[in-house]
């Protein structure tokens, strides 16, 4: 998720070693423009459902997306309002557009 620090434990590369059968804790510091470095504490994802979001738009297109995450991280010692920890999130968008022929560029030949 971000550079490792030495407190990368069991870990190689980001990848659990075989002979560790539990998940190590994985801690970064990440570096924010403007503020002090904050430490954070990768959490594993045991169960994701990333269902997609659809779209119709007035062009006639349809689009799908969605949000995949694929890391995230607790920042230590920083919390909202309601007294949650705050969360770092890796994650990448997903999208699918199926545009009508009148608007898809004629093939050159």
């Amino acid at each position: 998720m971000f550079p490792p620090r030495e407190e990368n434990c069991g870990r190689l590369d980001g990848v659990a070693m075989s002979e560790n059968p539990t998940p190590p804790i994985k801690r970064t510091e990440v570096l924010v423009p403007g503020q002090a470095p904050k430490e954070i504490t990768n959490v594993e994802i045991t169960s994701a459902k990333e269902p997609w979001a659809e779209y119709e738009l007035s062009d006639g297109t349809r689009v799908k997306a969605k949000l995949v995450i694929v890391e995230i991280g607790r920042v230590e010692g920083e919390f909202d309002e309601a007294g949650n920890p705050r969360y770092a999130v890796k994650a990448t968008l997903i999208m699918h557009p199926e545009v009508p022929e009148a608007l898809k560029k004629k093939a050159e030949k």
